[in-house]
This record gives structure tokens, sequence and C-alpha cells, in this order.
């Protein structure tokens, strides 16, 4: 097979590939596979979503003034979103106290054998809820659903009234204080499954799997009931022909009687041999469906099933048999544009990335996650500990007074208990753990969940004392350490009192607790990646997991004037930092990846590294990819090429892929190692030629500075702005050492100038190879006028528009200006005084825009202002573009799409057309630019087209054109 496409005009090559698609489609067919929890049958549920009614209550006489009542007038009220946060719009984005929220809905159709539910899957925190002004109860925690019965209390029209408090609020991380997550009415059988709670443990010795599933039932109706329970265990496209049947255990009969208003439960089970599953592994996350059913009535609950073996063997981690060592990372749970509400596309963009930088193993984070994160991390192959939130010295550990804890840990653990990625459970981080309170609540939060809920997983809890054998962690099936320094002398000394167990890292960063607003921006970098070498040569560590992946907005001590905890590798706005790339690399599963060019391909290096070191396990399926790439950024040859499996240890390897680059204008040659699952987790460019030409897009000038903003170029590993002295010296400028450069920023600055004096300055891209360097261009710096704030992001989020910068610390107050992109019109314009974005709300749909921002300071002195940043705000029925194909690369029974992620990706959808036929493929990734099919044998493919899903709608498949074959 030829590996390689070569290019004329505009336009991709048109291509034959024989190749095999997937063994389980066929024509047109496609993967359809859901939430890993559904009710597939028996149930209508009733979004509400959407717009509610608000109002804030300082005074917290929200009652006594009727905000509960069917007939309140509430037209005077703000609209704001449901799923999301008041703390989100800038009247109420620093408020703290009683809020409310209101909105009617039709009664729904149902039967008398059916009861209609009030259904929120989170609220922060503290929440009270009324229907038609009857008092429906109360909920705390803010991660976990409740619901309520409503049927007897229907009306033709309903008014729901809620009242939520965020006063709660525990360690760093902020009060997102609102409906969070989708609230529903639901229709629901009266005698309806609660829940199936499976076990599935693989014999790695005869290679049967026993699965087991205790399946709960409740009985909502005033009648004793009678039903009979089956199931089956399938594929995920639920292949009806190939399902193994449940059987009941110890000589039960399938049907059960459950008495009016109560629960009981059943067990089923089946036994698989080895021909009809595939373990479920970080690399290989293999998933099938554990469907059971009640006549009659014919209510269905679908659960996804992973089946997998993790032991601790002594000081080892060991998986499916394998002894592995691991990282990963902390992700705080929200953004600035969402908050904590986390959309789909943020929860994918994030795992995405955080996959691509090695994570395999993380402690998420303090409390329960987003069940589509859990999802995903099931799909995806992420290993996670889950923690109740039970946060800090302060926290209150006595035992009598501890009912809110116990609540959390039944809600959590009953939602959360089929997640194949949780391999244990977390009951607190940072409390008081050294004393008798402390070791007593640690001991019986795990001797509950041992005897209430969960005796397969490991539990832990994450400590930053002294790990002493007298501490807390003597309970733990493994110690879970967070550390800030010492790093080694603390690992030690919990392998010291503990030899016996596995010691992980559950945070590490020797970053600092001090957090400037440098720390929020782009160029920002990590020692991160110096401190994991430091574990490498402790065997008994057997992972760690990075403080944090993500910046955050905080109030707590130390945080940024800009409201942010600058730990991350990403910025609040979901951008990354140069510490993504180092720790990107430090966490590769091989070492010195490194690449030459040649004439006929590309030499790549690197050495697998051994069990001393981290990450440590064996490299099976993996791949690596060249790509080509010209001036234009676009991929214009390259191939993949099929690993051998390596195991750890087995030192160098050296790999000479060929592909045809005869008349390819290329600037780049970038190389990176692809594992199973399509995640590119090491990456190294080779330069071939100086890089293009860089463009100065726009020139901000204040009294003593310049700031030039510019656009990335195809081929440039570092940008360098020179100021040029404007004496002639032999005819020839003179250029001065006064200079900055940058990697990831889209701007440099140089300050320090003199005001009413003109600079001249130019712009270099450069690389290994050589620079090149935009236009000799001449500024004269303005009167008395400070530099403009740093505007980061402009996202948009519903029909309103979330902007984000960096503003100076003497500022108390920004515009925001937003204008029409085409005529220049302004559209709309405001004053804030939050600290670090604006949510400008009511923005036309549809149409390109264009944002601003300036500072203002006490005296009421402005800033210049910053630099536009467009975006086109889509309404609810528009259909996103179609992704950019950059182009297409083969290999051995795979091709790969090179494309531009869509920044509100959930998914996309690939379509090869060839031989009269077409085969469909989803895709669930969101933040990759890099889709890879494989599996493909004998199939003549034409034509290939994408199209992206988002919270919009889904696109047309991008048009294709192809010219040659390959």
């Amino acid at each position: 097979m030829s590996s390689s496409l070569s290019t004329r005009s505009k336009y991709w090559a048109l291509f034959s590939l024989s190749l095999m698609y997937f063994s389980c489609l066929t024509h047109a067919e496609f993967i359809v596979d859901g939430p890993g929890h559904q009710v597939t049958d028996g149930r209508t549920t009733i979004s509400l979503n959407g717009q509610w009614k608000f109002a804030t209550d300082v005074k917290n006489n929200g009652v006594s003034l009727g905000f509960k009542n069917e007939k309140f007038n509430d037209k005077k009220w703000d609209t704001i979103d449901v799923p999301g946060s008041w703390s989100l719009y800038d009247n109420y984005a620093n408020y703290v106290g009683d809020a409310w929220y209101r909105r009617t809905v039709n009664k729904p159709s149902y039967t008398d054998d059916e009861r209609v539910l009030l259904r929120f899957e989170a609220a922060y925190y503290d929440t009270d809820v009324w229907f038609n002004g009857h008092f429906l109860g109360n909920h705390k925690g803010g991660y976990t659903p409740f619901e309520f019965d409503v049927t007897e209390l229907l009306q033709q029209t309903n008014t729901i009234a809620v009242r939520n408090d965020n006063t709660y609020s525990v360690g760093a991380w902020y009060y997102w204080g609102g409906l969070t997550r989708d609230v529903s009415l639901i229709v629901d059988s009266a005698v309806r499954i609660v829940r199936q709670k499976f076990v599935a443990e693989p014999d790695l010795i005869s290679g049967q799997a026993h699965i087991k599933t205790e399946v709960t039932i409740e009985n909502m109706s005033k009648t004793d009931r009678t039903v009979q329970i089956s199931g089956d265990f399938s594929d995920l496209n639920d292949n009806r022909a190939t399902a193994v049947p449940f059987t009941t255990q110890f000589d039960q009969s399938n049907s059960i009687d459950i008495p009016a208003g109560q629960t009981r439960s059943l067990s089923l089970s089946a036994t698989l041999n080895a021909s009809q599953y595939k373990l479920w592994h970080f690399d290989h996350p293999n998933l099938y469906r554990s469907n059971v059913q009640i006549s009659p009535g014919n209510y269905r609950v679908s659960d996804r099933v992973g089946i997998r073996k993790i032991e601790l063997r002594g000081t080892d981690f060991v998986l499916n048999g394998e002894k592995v060592r691991l990282n990963g990372y902390n992700r705080v749970s929200d953004d600035r544009a969402h908050g904590s509400v986390e959309p789909l596309h943020v929860i994918r963009r994030d795992m995405d990335r955080m996959k691509a930088a090695g994570a395999n193993l993380s402690r998420i984070m303090h409390y329960g996650q987003h069940p589509a994160l859990l999802d995903y991390a099931d799909e995806k192959g992420m290993l996670l500990t889950v923690e109740v939130p039970v946060w800090g010295k302060k926290a209150d550990l006595s035992i009598a007074s501890n009912a809110q804890v116990y609540k959390d840990i039944d809600e959590l653990l009953q939602r959360d208990w089929n997640h194949a990625s949780i391999f244990a459970w977390s009951v607190a981080n940072e409390i008081k753990s050294s004393n008798d309170t402390g070791r007593t609540f640690v001991r019986t939060m795990m001797d509950y969940i041992r005897n209430q809920h969960d005796t397969t997983r490991f539990l832990t809890f994450s400590t930053n004392n002294d790990v002493v054998p007298a501490e807390a962690s003597q309970y733990t099936d493994f110690v879970s350490r967070n550390s800030y320094q010492n790093f080694e002398k603390k690992s030690l000394q919990s392998h010291k009192s503990f030899p016996n167990k596995p010691v992980f890292i559950s945070e590490y960063s020797p970053d600092g607790f001090v957090y400037p607003t440098s720390r929020e921006r782009l160029n920002h970098t990590t020692g991160a990646d110096g401190i994991i070498k430091k574990y490498q040569k402790q065997p008994w560590v057997m992972g760690t997991s990075v403080w944090a992946y993500n910046d955050y907005r905080s109030t707590y001590r130390g945080t940024s004037t800009n409201g942010f905890r600058g730990w991350g590798l990403q910025n609040a706005w979901g951008d990354l930092k140069n510490a993504y790339f180092q720790m990107q690399k430090a966490m590769s599963a091989v070492q010195g990846l490194t690449a030459v060019s040649t004439d006929t391909g590309t030499q790549v290096t690197f050495n697998a590294k051994s069990l001393e070191e981290l990450p440590a396990f064996a490299l099976k399926g993996y791949k690596i990819v060249v790509q080509g790439i010209d001036k234009k950024g676009q991929v214009v040859g390259g191939k993949v090429e099929n690993l051998q499996d390596i195991i750890p240890g087995s030192g160098q390897y050296n790999i000479n892929i060929q592909w045809h680059k005869n008349g390819l204008n290329l600037v780049t040659e970038r190389v990176s190692l692809l594992t199973p699952t399509g995640y590119e987790v090491d990456v190294t460019r080779v330069p071939v030629a100086k890089p293009s030409t860089p463009y100065v897009r726009q020139i901000i000038a204040s009294s003593n500075s310049i700031r030039v903003i510019f656009d990335h170029v195809s081929g440039a590993n570092q940008y360098e702005l020179s100021l040029i002295d404007g004496n002639l010296l032999d005819g020839k400028l003179k250029e001065s050492t006064v200079h900055v450069t940058t990697k990831q920023e889209t701007f440099l600055e140089i300050s320090g100038l003199k005001p009413n004096q003109p600079y001249t300055f130019r712009l270099k891209a450069t690389n290994s190879v050589g620079a090149t360097q935009s236009k000799i261009t001449t500024h004269t710096l303005v009167t008395k006028t400070e530099m403009a704030p740093i505007i980061q992001a402009a996202i948009p989020v519903s029909n309103d528009l979330m902007v984000g910068f960096i503003g100076g610390e003497l500022q108390t107050s920004w515009d925001i200006e937003v204008a029409s992109a085409s005529d220049e019109h302004i559209i709309k314009r405001q004053n804030t005084t939050v600290k670090g974005a604006s949510r400008v709300r009511g923005l036309p749909t549809n149409i390109k825009q264009k944002v601003r921002v300036r500072g203002v300071n006490e005296s009421g002195d402005k800033t210049v202002w910053s630099q536009w940043l467009y975006f086109t705000i889509a309404d609810k029925n528009t259909k996103p573009q179609p992704p950019e194909l950059k182009g297409v690369l083969a290999g051995e029974n795979a091709v790969a799409l090179v494309i531009s992620p869509h920044p509100q990706a959930e998914y996309y959808t690939v379509k090869l057309e060839g031989n009269n036929h077409e085969v469909i493929k989803k895709l669930k990734f969101s933040a990759v630019d890099l889709l890879l099919i494989d599996g493909l044998v004998d199939t003549k493919i034409d034509k290939i087209s994408i199209s992206v899903t988002t919270p919009t709608g889904t696109s047309d498949f991008a048009p294709t054109s192809w010219g040659q074959s390959l």
C-alpha cells in the first residue's frame, strides 16, 4: 500500500484504500450507544431546562413574601438559564445567600399506573422545593440528584418554586449557586426499577467472567405487586442474537412480591466464557451492557459494564494481571464561562486533553462528578478515585452529627456504582487525621461503605499530615498523599509507616501558593514535570495525580486579583498553557521521542520506560503517526504506522517510516505516539524549512508600552518581538537587544518605553531551521494612558457572551463594547465591576460580532482599548459549520483524518463512501485534531466526509474533492 497523499491545487487527492471496516458495522450502520445508565422502556422524561424566573433574597424573607405561592407575581424578576448558576451573571456574580427560581409547567399525560416525579440532577447547595404552593422537601448537597412525587398535586398549569442557598463553602472551590444540572418532570411507572448494581469479575486463569447484578424495584402504587424479572448481558449495540441471559441465584424465583410503598431486591447472574468478552483497560476500554426488565409493564433499564480485575499486591497496583504505574490530574469541576454546569462538550474537551497528556489514573476532585464525565471515563479509559465532599482541618468529623456525610455517601455510591472507571472511594481530603476524632471518622466511614455498599473497590482518603503508623491511613487500602514540598521525603515516610501498602500521590505541585495573574497566562510553565522524576525510583508509588489540570475561580486565601487560582495546565477559559505540553512530555509512556527527516520518510527513535519509571505499562496496539505539514498548515503527506507491543524496559526502538515526499512543500514533520483509544500522547516536531511569515493583526500603544497582536503560523516554535533603533548604521537599521518571546500567546508586549515617541519593531517566527519576519512597523506611543487589559476569551453561552480578561491591579471596573463585525455598528456597551469576566446579555444571533475591553481606575481614568475578539452566537436551531478537514493519512488497515476541532464539539461523524456503499462512524471526541478509523480491510474508499455535533445541532457533511488515487 502506498503511504501518502499527494495534492493538487487546494483539493485533496482521491484515494482508494484496501481496508476493512469494523466487523460490527455494515452499510450506513451507526453506533448509537447511549449514556452509561438509561431507562430504555417505561419512562417519559420532560425537560424543564431553559429560562426560569429568578430573584435574590437578601433578607431571607422570600417565604413570608409568598415567593413559593402559585399566584405570586414574578413578572419583575430576572430570567436566567437552567441548568445554570446565578454566579455567572454580573449582577449576581459575587452573591452568596438565598435565591429563588420559579417557572410553570403544563400537566403531562399519564395513566393510573404511572407516577409523575419532579427531578433535579443537582442544585448547589441547600434547596427547598414547592409545587403549586405545597412544600415538597429539602435537599442538601450540591452534586447528586433528588426527586419528589408530585402526582397528587398536579393541575392543568403547575408552578414550581425553588429556594436555593449557596452559603455552604468548603475549601478553595467556588460556590456556584443555582440549579446546576438538568431539571425534568418524569412520568414513571408506579412499579419501576430503581437501579441495578452489578459486579463483573473475570477469572484471569480460566478466562471466564462472572456477572452479578442486584436489581432493586420500587412499588410506588397503593397496592401490593408481584413482578417477574429477566435480563441479559449484551454488546453495546444491544445485539439480542448474541446476548447472554441472566439467571436467578440460590434457587430464587424470578418472581418477586413488592408491598405497596416499598422496595425489594433480587440478584441475577451470568457466566461468560473467554470468547464472549474482552477486558476493560485504560488503553482498551471494552464495555458491554447489562439489561434488566420487569413485567408486566416491560420496564427496562440498561447499564454499561466493564469487566476488569484490579489488585493491590503489596505495593504494586495490578490491572488485569499486569503491574502498572500510572499518572493523572485533579480536575476542578468548573470553568469561568459555564460555572459548575459543565456542558457535555466542556467535559469531553477536558477529558480528551487529559488523556492526551498521559492521564490514566486520577483522583479527579473532592466531590461527586457529573455522570457524563464518569461515562466518558468509562468509554475512554481513565481510572478514578471519587471522593466524598469532606474537606479540610475545619471539617466536622464527629460521627453523631454527620448525617450529611452518610447521606452524601449513600447518594454518591448508589448513583455511580456501575462505572468501570471508578476503582476506589475516598472518604475525605486533608482532614485532621492524626487525632482520635479523625481516626474514628475515617475508620467508621470506611466500615459504613464496606458494610452497606461496596466490598469490591478500594477505600482511601487524601492526607496532608505526617503519615505515621498511628495516623488514619492505617485503615486504608492504599495511602493517598497530598504533597507540595519535600516530595521524596514524604513519600518515603509513608512507605516506611506502611511498607505493605502502595502510595498514591493524590495531589502534588511545586508551583507555590501565590497566584499572580501571570499564572493565568498561556506562557505559564510548571515545575511538576520535574517532580514526577522524584518518584521514579520509589517503586511503592503506584501513581500520581497533579494538582491541578485547570485554573478555577475561587475566593480562598491567596487567590489572584483576577479571582482565579492559576494552578492549571489550562486556563479558566479552556486555553492550553505551556505547562500542558511540559506535562504531556513528562507523562509520556515512552522516553525521548525524537525524529529525523530523511529523503524517503521519517526516522523515529524512542525508549521504552522501565517499571522504575512513571508511567510504566505495556503498550499494546499503539501507532506512530507522521504528518507532513506545508506552510499553509495543511497536511499534505504522512503515514500511520502500527507498532509492535512494547514491554516496559525493553530498550530503544528505531523505526524507519517511509512515505512519499516528492514535490511536497513541507515546513514541518509532526510525529506523534497514538494510543489505541485515539489520543496523541507524545508529540515531536521536525522543522524542515523556515516557518511561514508572521502576520501582525493589530498594534496597541499606551504611554509606555506596545502590544502586538498576531496570528500563529505554520512551522513556528517561537515568536520574537524586537525593537529596532531608528538610526541608520551603514545604511541598515540597527536592531536593539530589547525583545520578548512567546510560544503560546497570540500577542507580545514591550514595556518601559517613553510616551510620544515613535518606535520601530518587527515580529519574527522561528524554528531550528531559521526565522522569518514581518514587515518593519513604526508606531507612536500615546500620552498618559495605561495599557489595555489582556482580553482572553469571547465564549457564546445561550444568547449571551462571556468575556474573559486580565485587568490591572489598580483598575476597579471595566468597559465592554460589542460591535457588528461587518459595519462597526455598536451593538452594546456595559460597565462591570466583576473581576476577570463579564456576561454580555441579549446579543443578536447568527451574525459575526466583535468585542473589546478597557479598564477604569478609581479616579475614572481609562486605559486604551484591547484588541477585538470575533465571535458568532448561534441560536438553538442553527446548524454549526462543518469542521475543516486539513488532511487524510493512511496506514495499514487504518485511515486518520486531521481536522481543526470545533470549540463546542460533542462528537464527530465520519462517512466513508466507495464501491457503491457507505459506512458511517460516530466518533466520540471533542478536543482532538486527529480522528482515527482503524480495522479496515478490502474496502475501496473513494470519498471521506465529516460532520460535527454541537449543542445547537449537527452540521452538514463537509464537502470533499479528491483528485488522485492513493
